[in-house]
């Protein structure tokens, strides 16, 4: 009973943090793709670990962003995606402790609560059709109100976990057309993301087989693809790291900026920050926990982040190196 009580008082109290919710779609309007598809309400179902509680969130219908905005970075901002198979959504470690890391990087960050579990695509849509919609508005909401939040609307990139990861290339591929007929002056706004960052992304290959030799036909990468990072471990048999490979092979014959690429010997699949490892204490760190610090890297590097200057001066002082002295003389 106790740990029940303490269970519904982390949740109550992660509820009362949450961020107000901004709705993407006008809620007078139709929301684009939906048709005639029914799901049931929407729900947060909770489970507890040792340390933390998760919230798995089912059935959305009405997709919205939870922003969480800081002031001590360069502007730049990110769209989350969590991962959940296109099904449900690990909404806490896989979204909200994700925009908290990111912040303390100096990143603002949205949380994208796309629709879930996946309707059915029309006929000559891509797969996950409707989950891009809500993605290629939520970028086109972020740049517009870019003012409002505080947010530099060049520099607003979008990163994903798994079906998330997923959505990341979509949207990082997918982003010149809009799937859907304009709304607003939001849909004017470019959908394409400053910058992506996928981790384990799921889905990359043609039939999600793990022995294809090419990335799925909806994923076309080209040389307006924008910087990507990528984190994936050998040992993920759910999301294949050959997929993640072969997307920055295509990166780098396509003439788009080649990926930063961390791949990590072993952790398995939707190790998010790690929550779920280290819970169990043979297996209280992996490698693969590193990668928010590899990210942080890339964003520096781009100029996304603070911190490590975006280029190197080349020094101009005359160097003096020894001249290795020949054996036998002084």
């Amino acid at each position: 009973m106790l740990r029940i009580l303490l269970g519904a008082l982390l949740v109550a109290r992660a509820a009362a943090a949450d961020p107000v919710q901004i709705p993407i779609w006008p809620a007078d309007a139709p929301v684009p793709g939906e048709g005639s598809f029914v799901c049931g309400p929407e729900q947060a179902v909770t489970r507890q670990y040792t340390n933390l509680t998760d919230r798995i969130i089912h059935n959305v219908t009405r997709p919205t962003l939870w922003p969480y905005l800081v002031t001590n970075g360069t502007g730049a901002a990110v769209l989350i995606a969590p991962g959940g198979g296109y099904s449900i959504m690990n909404w806490d470690d896989e979204g909200v402790r994700i925009a908290k890391r990111f912040n303390l990087m100096g990143v603002s960050a949205f949380v994208l609560k796309y629709r879930v579990p996946l309707r059915p695509d029309a006929p000559g849509f891509p797969y996950a059709s409707v989950p891009l919609m809500d993605a290629q508005r939520a970028m086109g909401v972020v740049r517009s109100r870019a003012s409002d939040f505080g947010v530099d609307p060049h520099q607003v990139g979008f990163m994903g976990f798994s079906a998330g990861g997923h959505l990341t290339a979509h949207i990082s591929t997918t982003w010149e057309n809009r799937l859907y007929p304009p709304v607003d002056a939001a849909d004017e706004e470019s959908a394409r993301p400053d910058f992506s960052l996928l981790i384990y992304p799921w889905k990359l290959l043609e039939g999600n087989n793990r022995s294809a030799t090419a990335l799925s036909a909806d994923l076309v990468v080209n040389a307006s693809h924008p910087p990507a990072f990528i984190a994936q471990n050998m040992d993920d048999n759910t999301a294949f790291p050959e997929g993640s490979l072969l997307y920055a092979r295509a990166l780098v014959t396509s003439h788009a900026p080649p990926a930063n690429v961390a791949l990590y010997p072993r952790g398995g699949h939707g190790f998010g920050l790690c929550s779920e490892l280290n819970t169990d204490s043979t297996r209280a760190f992996e490698q693969c926990c590193d990668w928010p610090n590899a990210a942080q890297r890339f964003l520096q590097d781009h100029g996304f982040a603070p911190g490590l200057p975006t280029k190197v001066e080349i020094c101009n002082a005359t160097y003096e190196y020894v001249t290795p002295v020949e054996p036998g003389r002084r």
